[in-house]
């Protein structure tokens, strides 16, 4: 960090009264973070492209989710994208109406991801915990796999 002058690090920030003004959105992982709140949150490309191979995996892949939190919804999308590799379609060819319904269905559910929120710290004050355990679990099936965890904490009182 020594190569970057104090100045440039926040220079977009120079104006902000931190005690009066809301705080802007920042960009941490490559996600949205709402410094008011302390939340992550996702927003969306509202660019409808076309209902094609190639329009499907475009789609798909503009959601950006590096920790995986949207994943039991992208998992979604990629198993319609594999069903629409299987049946041999043109990159950019008309999907099947029966496809294109299937894919419309998933499409709509992406606008809830934008009033999805979520916490930047599981326990605010981790350091004054009793004790700390981290439970993992895996599973995989045929079409996918998936992996979870979760932090469990106790407090000394």
């Amino acid at each position: 960090m020594s190569a970057f002058h104090a100045s440039d690090l926040a220079s977009n920030l120079k104006d902000l009264d931190l005690e009066s003004d809301s705080k802007p959105l920042q960009r941490s992982l490559g996600l949205s973070w709402d410094v008011n709140t302390d939340n992550f949150l996702f927003q969306l490309s509202s660019e409808n492209k076309p209902i094609t191979r190639r329009g499907i995996l475009s789609t798909i892949n503009s959601l950006y989710d590096p920790l995986g939190f949207l994943a039991p919804v992208i998992i979604q999308g990629k198993l319609l994208l594999r069903k629409i590799v299987s049946e041999t379609v043109d990159w950019d060819q008309p999907l099947s109406d029966e496809t294109a319904a299937e894919w419309k269905s998933w499409r709509d559910t992406l606008i809830a991801i934008e009033t999805l929120r979520i916490p930047r710290t599981y326990v605010p004050y981790l350091s004054k915990t009793a004790t700390k355990e981290l439970h993992v679990f895996s599973d995989a099936s045929e079409k996918a796999i998936a992996a979870v965890a979760y932090l469990r904490t106790t407090d000394s009182s």
